[in-house]
């Protein structure tokens, strides 16, 4: 049997409380966003957010960005990843191999698909570590709460 990252780390993520397991992973989100967007504007001059999508329609930006996107991408990206690999290949893996696949979801310029890698990372590592106690909403979670402060971050001065 392949050990779980449980095993393998030693620490209790899995069993913590949801709303600090969501609190920790989301502030380790917005320190990636923000060394990303320092890393990349110093190389470029250019902001990693240059390329992404937006949306005229307020409440369908909401919508889109809080709920259906985290939505569909944990789904596709963390929970068939899981379902389909687990057993197969190490849970270490399957962490890279889905980041991988949330990069590629992400192609609004290089910035932001390296950016998207380490963000696919962390949801992913999130996904693995509450396989046995809610990894999908808990990785929701994580990604829609994330999403929505990005949202307001962007969009209100």
């Amino acid at each position: 049997m392949i050990p779980s990252f449980h095993e393998r780390l030693g620490i209790g993520l899995g069993q913590m409380n949801i709303v600090l397991y969501v609190g920790i992973f989301v502030a380790s989100k917005v320190v990636l966003a923000y060394a990303s967007e320092q890393l990349y504007f110093g190389l470029t001059n250019e902001s990693i957010a240059s390329g992404s999508i937006e949306i005229g329609n307020i409440y369908f930006t909401f919508f889109a960005v809080a709920i259906l996107g985290p939505l569909i991408e944990t789904y596709l990206i963390q929970y068939l990843f899981f379902k389909h690999l687990m057993g197969r290949i190490s849970q270490w893996l399957i962490v890279l191999l889905s980041a991988f696949a949330f990069a590629l979801f992400h192609t609004y310029n290089l910035g932001y698909i390296f950016y998207a890698f380490f963000s696919g990372l962390i949801l992913s590592t999130s996904y693995a570590l509450r396989l046995r106690s809610n990894p999908f909403v808990c990785t929701l979670m994580i990604h829609s709460v994330y999403n929505l402060l990005g949202l307001i971050y962007n969009n209100w001065p």
